[in-house]
């Protein structure tokens, strides 16, 4: 795969952000192989980890002072 990719890393790359204003958190993982089973994984747990990480944020926002 790729010009001289023997020996190299190989690193999976998740942004976030909107195509019109800054882009957000910028994920890395590195992998053993390329394949659709390695990148689905990788983009479910990203999504479902910012999922869990907004409504924890919207929760925590809501609640009273003591």
């Amino acid at each position: 795969m790729g010009r001289e990719a023997e020996g190299k890393t190989l690193v999976l790359v998740a942004v976030e952000g909107d195509t019109k204003k800054k882009l957000g958190r910028v994920r890395f993982r590195c992998v053993a192989a390329i394949d659709r089973d390695t990148v689905e994984s990788f983009v479910f747990i990203r999504i479902k980890y910012n999922q869990f990480q907004e409504r924890a944020l919207k929760f925590f926002s809501e609640l009273e002072p003591s």
